[in-house]
């Protein structure tokens, strides 16, 4: 659950809000942008936000160029009450293309690897935010972030956790 948005910021640096939403109660895009948002699988929008409880479960908003000149910042808030299992859960994803080409184009990926699957064979301890970025050169970064010292998994994420990722040439 939680709120979602992108900020980006244009050559003479004043930001401009492109994206809102809040999914406190609905799931519209509240800047004024109107990108479409789609509610996927058994996903539900409540008063506390939005929820996901099982595969294919996702929110996706229709493409727009918050990347443009290589300048943004991703936001948003989260809980996790259990992991899936899985080494890495998406908590964002955005490539430039939709097909067999995915991961030699741009992209930008935040994922959640979860301690008890293994934290992502990271070197942070615990649980982990992973960002994996790649530009349209094929310069990639990535980066991890523990979420909590091992064996506290309940003691982070089960209150909101705020994770932000902003980027320049």
């Amino acid at each position: 659950g939680g709120e979602f948005s992108f900020d980006v910021s244009s050559a003479d640096c004043s930001t401009t809000l492109e994206l809102a939403v809040s999914f406190l109660g609905d799931a519209t895009d509240s800047s004024g942008m109107g990108s479409a948002i789609t509610v996927n699988g058994d996903t539900h929008v409540e008063e506390n936000g939005v929820y996901f409880d099982g595969s294919g479960d996702d929110v996706s908003i229709s493409s727009f160029d918050y990347y443009g000149n290589g300048m943004f910042t991703i936001g948003f808030w989260f809980t996790k009450e259990q992991c899936t299992g899985n080494v890495y859960e998406y908590l964002f994803s955005h490539h430039h293309v939709d097909d067999s080409h995915t991961w030699d184009r741009s992209y930008v990926d935040i994922y959640l690897a979860c301690e008890e699957a293994g934290g992502g064979q990271s070197t942070a301890g615990g649980s982990i935010v992973r960002y994996w970025l790649r530009d349209e050169a094929g310069a990639e970064a990535s980066m991890d972030f523990s979420l909590h010292d091992t064996g506290a998994f309940d003691a982070i994420t089960n209150i909101w956790v705020q994770a932000v990722l902003t980027v320049s040439p």
